[in-house]
């Protein structure tokens, strides 16, 4: 492992392809861990530990900030919790300021890891839509759960629909904003959709 992304670099440039006793190498990247964890995707959240008593929150965030839009932060004794919009920045924060040295403390920067029992309400990219107003088109659908990321299908019957996003992240975050709210006079369902006849989860 390496201090920083260009020492990294220049390490797997120069040693990929080499021989070693031998035998031929290959260096490429390692995959960040949590990379395909699916409640990371979706709260990006890192835990920053050995802080010093007394930190302020706003020194916190001007040095996090640096690698991506933050958007919570909590403080408590030596340690926090931090998340970011995105999860390549809380991915970069990690590669980059574990092992930072702030105010004379080497600080652990890490994924914060859920609760064994922690359960996603949604872990697929395919949505239930139930109680949808008989007056309701497809394309006053798309609409309104376009907003929540990119819909690559829809299919409406009657009183109900099934739709599906690019990305986990998107079918939850409509499931939160979407389940329960009223359109066009009707308080609609928002469910994770059952597998299709014959599919595997």
């Amino acid at each position: 492992e390496y201090s920083n992304e260009l020492e990294a670099r220049t390490a797997q440039i120069e040693l990929d392809g080499k021989y070693v006793n031998g035998q031929r190498i290959s260096a490429e990247f390692a995959k960040p861990k949590g990379t395909d964890d699916q409640l990371f995707q979706i709260h990006p959240r890192i835990y920053i530990g050995r802080l010093n008593n007394g930190m302020k929150k706003q020194d916190l965030l001007t040095l996090f900030s640096r690698c991506g839009e933050v958007v919570d932060c909590l403080i408590k004794d030596d340690f926090a919790f931090l998340e970011y919009a995105e999860p390549k920045a809380a991915q970069l924060a990690v590669q980059e300021l574990n092992g930072y040295n702030l105010n004379g403390t080497r600080i652990v920067v890490e994924e914060a890891r859920p609760k064994d029992d922690a359960k996603l309400p949604i872990s697929g990219t395919r949505l239930y839509i139930g109680k949808i107003p008989t007056m309701m088109k497809k394309h006053d659908l798309i609409q309104a759960f376009a907003p929540f990321g990119d819909v690559v299908e829809l299919n409406m019957k009657d009183d109900f629909a099934f739709l599906e996003y690019s990305n986990v992240a998107s079918a939850y975050k409509a499931y939160q904003e979407m389940n329960g709210a009223k359109l066009g006079g009707s308080r609609i369902v928002v469910q994770e959709a059952k597998p299709k006849a014959g599919e595997r989860r």
